[in-house]
């Protein structure tokens, strides 16, 4: 990664582009390959479980990124004037990011806002929590028990004693996003579909979050084969 990023950094949209340098390094050399972690995909019983094992404050929260498919950093850059329940839509167009003691708002990933639908299952969870907000909207929709921003650490001390209680210690909080795409794609949603709603730059970048569960292959290959 660190690679990557140099290669990009150097290129021609960096020292290349400013004329800094004439060629780029990074090129010739051999870039390391990355060891890809494997995702874990979430039934939707599974998730169900982990849910009823969440503190009842943060349930809004994990369903909205369960069937949402959206990222920390955008979970925790909503404002109460982003949720709009009538049209069952959040609108994602902000992001909060924690490095080294300070948080930064800045737009999604990709730099692009884009408009959430949701199912009225998760509208409904949403309705009930921003109903015990401040009604200002820019009140943020997600904040700690004393009202501060919430930073990473909500994945080691809320969601992994949650994942573990229920038995899947394994189970991160971006496995949540993996899941809903896998959820979208096996309930008809198209790639472009998908694409849109998770706010990826590319199709092919969708492709990589696509997986199909396990179960579902072995009734297709019975289907076929057996």
């Amino acid at each position: 990664k660190a690679h990557a990023l140099l290669k990009t950094a150097l290129g021609v949209h960096g020292a290349i582009g400013d004329e800094r340098i004439k060629s780029n390094p990074c090129v010739i050399a051999q870039a390391p390959k990355v060891q890809r972690r494997d995702w874990n995909l979430l039934t939707r019983d599974q998730f169900w479980e982990i849910q009823d094992r969440m503190p009842a404050g943060y349930q809004p929260l994990t369903h909205l990124a369960a069937f949402g498919g959206l990222r920390w950093s955008e979970i925790v850059g909503l404002q109460r004037k982003h949720i709009d329940v009538l049209r069952k839509t959040v609108r994602v167009e902000r992001a909060i990011t924690y490095r080294a003691g300070v948080f930064y708002i800045d737009v999604p990933k990709n730099r692009r806002s884009r408009i959430v639908p949701l199912p009225m299952h998760a509208v409904d969870a949403l309705r009930s929590h921003i109903g015990t907000l401040d009604p200002s909207p820019d009140t943020p929709v997600f904040s700690s028990p004393r009202g501060h921003q919430l930073r990473p650490h909500f994945g080691f001390r809320v969601w992994k004693p949650a994942v573990r209680a229920a038995g899947y210690p394994e189970v991160r909080f971006h496995d949540l996003r993996h899941s809903c795409a896998s959820w979208l794609l096996a309930g008809g949603a198209t790639l472009a579909q998908v694409r849109d709603i998770l706010g990826h730059s590319s199709i092919a970048v969708t492709e990589l979050y696509l997986h199909t569960d396990i179960e579902e292959l072995l009734t297709a290959v019975q289907a076929a084969l057996g």
